[in-house]
């Protein structure tokens, strides 16, 4: 045990509701992540699942979770279930509710609010014309009256959240992903072309690789381009790209690069689990999205000290230029010149990739591992205790 001190009382009970726990996903990794993590001293944690059963072999982090099984809101189900879970609230004398996702939003919000139980509302996309269309800004304008406190993922989604929803910023806490640094910690910065094989990746030459859903926000397309690009610009080795990832997008990505000529160049290696290993292999990381909140892709590759190169979009800015650091190299959204550009010269200097991946890797372990970023969540969650301590029925 550390030499801290333990807090007086009981530890905040905290639920957190969310609208299923897909497998491959960020927040829901995000989410288990903290639920695996949490010191049990400083926070009580109970699991909320509002659609699906909780059936994922490493989703059962805390026990007795609630399984609401809801498939529509907009159903009498829907509604019986907002009741339902107000009295497992009360039952439970929650501290706190904290939501994911829309639908899980919606019903922790009302439950929280009929039970008496404060709302923290997550903030993890940036989501206007996509996510946040009129009628969903019209629902969320109401249950933010509802909601005690507001925690983005990074600061361009709390100023979104300001300039979009209307939402004060001090009622909004930034709280950044967390990362497993054991498990994504750099293991030399060489590159581990050792295990490319292994991994089903060539052994030869140099590697670029992208992690992200292949969705249309993702811009694979335009990193397909680039990459065509970069190799005319850099000719003295080999470089292959590898993309990690599933979507409908795929079937037009692979006949883009096909018709590019690009063939055994580009590597389509579907959803993989083994991210980590896969990230060590990277010479270059690429991650050339048209938005992002905070990057857990991003973030494991910087962490494992890839070499990274990102649109200067969202929270991107906040891990590879955080303070005015040169932790990675940032290029203008949908300026596939620059990002070709930035792959080529990071391919032409070693010297460069190694001094960009030590520091990355440094500074996601001192910001963003897990005991940093868990102490901010239980400063968040100290500040609920004390409604239960008064008394609340």
């Amino acid at each position: 045990m550390s030499g801290r001190a333990l807090r007086p009382g009981p530890p905040p009970r905290v639920g957190f509701i969310i609208d299923s726990l897909a497998p491959g996903a960020g927040t829901e990794n995000q989410l288990l992540l903290l639920l695996r993590s949490f010191d049990r001293e400083r926070v009580d944690p109970m699991l909320i699942c509002l659609h699906e059963p909780i059936t994922r072999p490493d989703a059962r982090p805390v026990p007795d979770p609630i399984e609401l099984g809801v498939r529509r809101l907009a159903s009498l189900r829907g509604m019986a279930s907002i009741a339902r879970l107000a009295r497992q609230l009360r039952a439970r004398r929650l501290d706190g509710l904290l939501t994911f996702f829309r639908d899980a939003n919606a019903v922790g919000t009302l439950a929280g609010w009929a039970a008496r139980v404060p709302v923290v509302s997550s903030r993890r996309n940036l989501g206007r014309g996509y996510w946040h269309t009129a009628w969903e800004l019209r629902k969320l304008s109401a249950l933010n009256r509802l909601t005690a406190r507001f925690v983005a993922n990074s600061c361009a989604v709390r100023d979104y959240t300001v300039a979009v929803e209307g939402v004060d910023s001090s009622r909004i806490d930034v709280i950044h992903n967390a990362i497993d640094t054991d498990r994504f910690g750099p293991a030399g910065f060489d590159r581990d072309r050792s295990r490319r094989a292994a991994l089903g990746l060539p052994s030869e030459g140099l590697l670029v690789g992208c992690i992200a859903n292949l969705r249309p926000v993702k811009n694979v397309d335009g990193l397909i381009r680039s990459f065509l690009r970069a190799r005319a610009l850099f000719t003295s080795t080999p470089v292959h790209l590898a993309i990690v990832g599933r979507g409908d997008l795929e079937p037009e990505l692979r006949a883009l690069a096909a018709s590019l000529g690009l063939g055994e160049a580009v590597l389509f290696l579907g959803a993989r689990q083994d991210t980590a290993e896969l990230a060590r292999t990277f010479d270059i990381a690429v991650l050339p999205s048209h938005a992002e909140s905070f990057s857990n892709a991003l973030l494991e590759c910087a962490a494992v000290g890839s070499a990274c190169v990102a649109t200067d979009v969202g929270g991107n800015r906040e891990l590879l230029a955080a303070e005015g650091r040169e932790l990675g190299v940032l290029v203008p959204p949908r300026d596939e010149e620059a990002l070709a550009v930035a792959i080529a010269h990071l391919a032409s200097s070693e010297t460069e990739r190694q001094r960009l991946g030590q520091a990355a890797a440094s500074f996601v372990k001192d910001r963003f591992s897990i005991p940093v970023v868990l102490e901010r969540w239980y400063s968040l969650f100290e500040a609920l205790k004390p409604r239960r301590d008064r008394g609340r029925p």
